[in-house]
């Protein structure tokens, strides 16, 4: 459950009031960390999501190898399939997107810590 404490903190330093459509978001990842194997990726799909509709977009472009945190945030944000991924690499990119989301927000999320 350490994804779903990540992407309840980063919507509560996010959203706004008026966030119907983050708030659906939110929901439907939070049924895919429970769902589905693999937690961390939907976590990383949240805070790309945050992030990116904050207006902090990132230029991606399709890698034909995954093996950089970067190359698969690319992947993920491409597509939803997660099947036989490096879990270090996902643990790595977690940690790397948490980053990038507590500079963007000035803040700091405390489930990070669990990782």
């Amino acid at each position: 459950m350490i994804s779903a404490s990540i992407i309840l903190e980063a919507a509560s330093y996010s959203f706004s009031q008026n966030s119907e459509d983050n708030f659906i978001v939110l929901l439907k990842n939070i049924k895919d960390i429970i769902i589905y194997d693999n937690p961390y990726i939907y976590a990383i799909k949240f805070l790309q999501y945050i992030i990116h509709s904050s207006g902090y977009d990132y230029e991606y472009q399709k890698y034909d190898k995954i093996e950089t945190p970067l190359e698969l945030l690319s992947y993920l944000y491409y597509t939803k399939d997660a099947i036989n991924l490096d879990l270090n690499l996902i643990e790595k990119t977690l940690i790397k997107i948490i980053h990038s989301f507590e500079n963007k927000f000035d803040c700091q999320l405390k489930s990070k810590s669990f990782i």
